[in-house]
């Protein structure tokens, strides 16, 4: 009969409805939890910036004491050579000293 049709179709578009509503649901759950993901997705990326950024800063510390060290040991070595002449010279002093003493000696 008519009133059963109706009441079929009607329970029909109740249950659509209800679906309907139930979809929403869970479009308005995807849609949090997307921007969930894209709040931790800004924190991560910023971290990666400070990461990235302290990485950069200490690379250059190592590089500025690298060439420090670099300089420094330019330096003992220019020192160490002029020391080696210093006493290379006082040993021939040295020598030639001797030498005029063993001749005045004899």
């Amino acid at each position: 009969s008519l009133k059963c049709q109706i009441a079929i179709l009607e329970n029909k578009v109740a249950s659509s409805e209800a679906m309907i509503e139930e979809m929403k649901e869970e479009e308005r759950k995807h849609l949090k939890n997307i921007e969930n993901l894209l709040g931790k997705l800004e924190d991560t990326q910023e971290q990666l910036s400070k990461v990235t950024q302290e990485k950069l800063q200490i690379q250059h510390i190592f590089e500025e004491h690298d060439q420090k060290q670099e300089l420094l040991i330019l330096d003992y070595s220019n020192k160490i050579t002029h020391l080696m002449q210093t006493i290379s010279g006082l040993d021939t002093k040295l020598k030639n000293m001797k030498h005029i003493n063993q001749t005045e000696c004899r």
